[in-house]
């Protein structure tokens, strides 16, 4: 019946009557903080970004100095998620945050620094992903996204750190160039330089565990 309420996407009992301004589920009054305009999973998940904040911060994968990023633009800091990554506690610990964010039918993540992240997120949600060349293959298959994408699926794209959100972009147009249903965008560390916006143009929701706020 097309009147009939949704229910809680996190207790599956009652109705729901609010939408997380975090994640979007649709949630019951149970499930809801309304001071914060959380859900209980989101509020529960900001105990695991304060925990994987200090592992970010305790490997070494905050680094001040001057760097030049894939932008082309300077920053006097640089945030190296590969250092973390390659370490399995942070991984894993990166793929617990992004599971309760996962809603999707595949997951893709571009190489090289996203790969690490999709295949832990893979493992843990028993989710396909697929992974985007930054440039087409001159050999063999010649494909620029390495796995199986489905018309009309829902397919969602994990990122180390955004920036200026092109390269989500990027990702996000082959995706729906290959048939794929892409709104949302999961980013380890935003470092709030225009990537949120950029993708909201484009009909993407971007996702961040933590903001370089956070870190600074």
């Amino acid at each position: 019946m097309s009147g009939m309420m949704k229910m809680c996407e996190i207790c599956r009992v009652r109705a729901s009557s609010y939408t997380c301004v975090s994640c979007g589920k649709k949630v019951c009054a149970d499930c809801y903080l309304a001071q914060v305009g959380v859900c209980d999973d989101c509020a529960k998940g900001k105990e695991r970004s304060n925990l994987l904040l200090k592992q970010l911060k305790e490997c070494g994968a905050i680094q001040f100095g001057v760097f030049k990023l894939t932008s082309g633009k300077e920053s006097q800091y640089y945030v190296d998620i590969k250092k973390a990554s390659t370490n399995p506690e942070i991984l894993e610990e990166i793929a617990e945050n992004m599971e309760r964010y996962v809603d999707a039918e595949r997951i893709a993540g571009m190489a090289l620094g996203a790969v690490p992240i999709a295949v832990a997120l893979s493992l843990k949600t028993r989710i396909p992903f697929v992974i985007i060349r930054k440039e087409e293959k001159m050999y063999g298959t010649a494909k620029q996204i390495e796995g199986e994408i489905k018309q009309g699926e829902k397919v969602i794209v994990v990122e180390d750190v955004a920036t200026t959100g092109r390269s989500v972009k990027r990702a996000v147009d082959l995706l729906r160039s290959a048939g794929a249903n892409c709104e949302r965008a999961l980013v380890v560390v935003n470092r709030e330089e225009g990537a949120e916006e950029l993708l909201a143009e484009h009909g993407v929701k971007l996702i961040s565990l933590i903001k370089m706020t956070d870190l600074m």
